[in-house]
């Protein structure tokens, strides 16, 4: 069980059960370690890294296999997102991924 689970689990003010069944007692500290993995498990979903790769107009159009010129063509068309970074365009490696996998074709090329 995580730190963070734990915290979210255990509370300040427990709850004193006066249980005699034991098949009670089981159940509770199996619903506690579900409770647990799942904290776990959707902390950890959340807790990872979004890594960013930037690419520059170059960069960009050999990743594409296109010419910068080209890559300019379809910016301003509105065809490819860009982000502007000290007057130069800049461009999401993640974004142009997306991108490919929108236009993909099939395996007959049409």
């Amino acid at each position: 069980m995580s730190m963070i689970a734990k915290t979210l689990l255990l509370n300040p003010y427990p709850i004193t059960y006066d249980i005699q069944d034991p098949r009670k007692v089981s159940w509770i500290a199996d619903v506690q370690n579900k409770a647990a993995a799942i904290i776990d498990s959707v902390f950890e979903e959340t807790s990872q890294v979004v890594e960013t790769e930037w690419l520059d107009t170059e960069q960009a159009a050999a990743y594409l296999q296109i010419s910068p010129g080209s890559l300019r063509n379809m910016v301003s068309d509105g065809r490819i997102p860009h982000y502007k970074l000290q007057r130069r365009n800049r461009y999401l490696k993640s974004e142009l991924d997306k991108l490919i996998m929108q236009n993909k074709r099939g395996s007959h090329g049409y």
